[in-house]
């Protein structure tokens, strides 16, 4: 299944404004669980950013492969918790760059997991 990543602006804003947000040590991830299938067959989205309060193009850039990186190792994972198409936003902090490999995806798989729990609360009050 190809990935499917965002990469409009507008995209960015709306999840910052209307999803939700979980901080961790290395990254802050922002999520908006959609209520209708976007594109057929892919359950979610994803879009990287990095301000240059993470530091110079050379760094920000490595931050987001990391996280690029990490994503496509939990490509599985992400497809098994996710019932409703989501759009996750992962903004990467000044640690991304020098956090340990392993930190990285421990925070990732607990904001999954958080993910994979607010899919369950929605499909219980839907």
């Amino acid at each position: 299944m190809p990935q499917c990543t965002l990469k409009k602006r507008s995209e960015f804003v709306r999840i910052t404004k209307a999803g939700e947000s979980v901080h961790f040590a290395s990254f802050v991830l922002q999520f908006l669980i959609q209520k209708k299938v976007l594109i057929p067959g892919n359950p979610y989205r994803f879009g990287l950013t990095a301000s240059k309060k993470v530091g110079n193009a050379v760094r920000r850039n490595r931050c987001k492969r990391r996280l690029r990186a990490v994503i496509d190792l939990h490509k599985t994972m992400i497809e098994n918790n996710f019932l409703l198409p989501t759009d996750i936003v992962l903004v990467a902090k000044k640690g991304t760059f020098d956090l340990p490999f392993s930190t990285l995806e421990k925070d990732f798989i607990n904001g999954i997991t958080h993910i994979g729990k607010q899919h369950e609360k929605n499909r219980l009050f839907a």
